[in-house]
């Protein structure tokens, strides 16, 4: 604050300082954008498989002549002292990276499908951030799947990323790596009928997507059959009925 203020009271001198703004805590300001010696824009869209957020905070970045874009990329792994974010359920839980429930403990998330769709993202939407879907697309089937790549392929990637980023918030995994927390939030009266039938079109997206790539021999492709069986196996048994009614 001190800063700020030093620099609001000098309009037009140049800021040796690299300056960072933020969604939640610092908006866009041009006058010290134009005058620092870098400045920066954050978002959190990589952490939440937020492909379009990406494309968003690069434009963003690039409209307001920032020196570039630097998101959120954290994943955790500490286990919760005390409730946070409003999931009392998750008190005592340790934290999986990204909702990646296969990995093993201290394994990381960032080479897994999801994320590495999220990575590239950030890499293309930040060289261009106007390009478009269709080249966007095969850049993202070409580095997953190879040169043999599929338009499926790619659009059961970005399903899947929407999977991850449902409801997600930085400690809070998505409702269908977790049937923990969708049964704590359908006990609380936190889980209507509508939000139910949503889960379950997703969760009938991710089954045909397993089956889809159950046989598949190319790399990309079994991790798409991979963790989308990985999903579907979350809701056998008891489970399925957390998101019946």
């Amino acid at each position: 604050m001190f800063a700020r203020i030093s620099w609001a009271n000098s309009s037009g001198t140049p800021i040796r300082a690299t300056l960072f703004f933020t969604p939640h805590s610092a908006a866009l300001e041009p006058d010290l954008i134009q005058r620092a010696k870098g400045s920066w824009w954050w978002n959190e869209a990589p952490s939440r498989f937020d492909i379009p957020g990406i494309r968003a905070g690069a434009q963003k970045a690039r409209n307001a002549h920032c020196t570039g874009f630097i998101p959120s990329l954290e994943c955790y792994s500490y286990v919760q002292t005390h409730e946070e974010f409003g999931e009392p359920w998750q008190k005592g839980q340790r934290q999986v990276p990204l909702g990646f429930g296969w990995l093993a403990e201290g394994a990381s998330p960032y080479r897994e499908l999801p994320m590495r769709a999220a990575r590239l993202a950030y890499r293309e939407y930040s060289a261009n951030p106007d390009l478009s879907d269709d080249t966007f697309h095969a850049v993202l089937g070409r580095e997953l799947f190879g040169p043999e790549w599929r338009p499926l392929q790619v659009q059961d990637t970005l399903e899947l990323c929407r999977v991850f980023g449902t409801d997600r918030d930085w400690t809070v995994p998505a409702p269908l790596t977790t049937p923990g927390l969708v049964e704590s939030r359908r006990k609380s009266g936190r889980l209507d009928a509508k939000k139910r039938a949503f889960l379950r079109d997703q969760l009938a997206r991710v089954g045909a997507i397993a089956a889809r790539y159950s046989d598949a021999k190319s790399p990309g492709a079994r991790d798409l059959g991979r963790i989308a069986q990985w999903i579907s196996d979350q809701w056998q048994g008891t489970n399925a009925a957390l998101l019946e009614g």
